[in-house]
C-alpha cells in the first residue's frame, strides 16, 4: 500500500492529528470524485484534492492543507490510480499519440 508520512501533522478541528496517508486500491470514488469536481470548478488542483481525500479518507479540508512543498509526494500516490489524460483542444481527452508540443 503506498504512503506518505507528512512532515508535520495537521491538526483537525477536533485535534485530530493527520500525518500519514496510505492509499489502498484505487476506487471510482476517487475518480468520480476528480472528475465532478473538475467540472464543476475546472481547477486541476480542487480535483486532485478531492481526489486524495476520497482515497484515503481525510476530510477535503485537511486534505487541503497539505503544505506545497509535500503535494508532489503526495499527488504521485493518486497519479497512478487516475488514467486521467491531459485534454486536447477540443476539450476531449488527447489520444496516446498525439503530438506533445
Amino acid at each position: 500500500m503506498p504512503s506518505h508520512v507528512l512532515k508535520q501533522p495537521i491538526i483537525g478541528p477536533d485535534n485530530r492529528q493527520y500525518v500519514k496517508l496510505d492509499v489502498p486500491e484505487p476506487t471510482l470514488a476517487g475518480l468520480a470524485s476528480y472528475e465532478m469536481v473538475m467540472a464543476e470548478t475546472g481547477s486541476p488542483t480542487a480535483a486532485l484534492i478531492a481526489m486524495i481525500a476520497a482515497e484515503v479518507g481525510w476530510p477535503r479540508e485537511i486534505v487541503s492543507k497539505i503544505p506545497q512543498s509535500e503535494m508532489e509526494a503526495v499527488s504521485a500516490l493518486v497519479r497512478p490510480f487516475s488514467k486521467i489524460e491531459a485534454p486536447g483542444p477540443t476539450g476531449e481527452p488527447s489520444p496516446p499519440t498525439s503530438p506533445t508540443s
